[in-house]
């Protein structure tokens, strides 16, 4: 980048009443923060990884992929050249001080499908669960008295 662009830069910041880029604060990350970690992964087998969960595996025809992403001129962003491929889902909530590796990506010992209706059953039971905390405010967790 020229000297000239970052003048520009900070001029247009000035005019526009914001600070430069370089001159905005970064949000800390610290060690003790959970993030929630989704990955899709698309291959020829059912992946995993670490202590991801796997909360959805299934096989998706080739056409249904080319669907997903379109370019600017409205064509597939990718077009697989099998008929069809693996399509795992795997979910972790993750500690910002272990995010300092890379994740491998193994095939699972099986292809078997694991359906949608697991994914809805967990997910209908985990709305479940916090409705109940949130009539019970929380005494549950707590231990205070009804």
């Amino acid at each position: 980048m020229k000297e000239s662009d970052i003048k520009n830069i900070y001029e247009d910041s000035a005019q526009s009443g914001s600070q430069p880029y370089a001159e905005r604060e970064i949000a800390p990350i610290y060690p003790n923060n959970y993030m929630d970690i989704e990955l899709y992964v698309f291959a020829d087998h059912k992946k995993q990884v670490g202590n991801f969960y796997t909360r959805y595996a299934r096989w998706v025809k080739s056409d249904k992929i080319s669907e997903l992403a379109l370019d600017d001129n409205g064509n597939p962003w990718y077009s697989p050249s099998s008929k069809k491929m693996f399509l795992t889902v795997l979910t972790d909530n993750m500690s910002t001080k272990d995010m300092k590796s890379d994740l491998f990506l193994l095939n699972a010992k099986d292809n078997d499908p694991i359906p949608e209706s697991q994914f809805w059953t967990q997910f209908f039971l985990t709305i479940l669960f916090t409705l109940i905390i949130i009539y019970n405010g929380g005494r549950i967790l707590t231990g205070l008295p009804n």
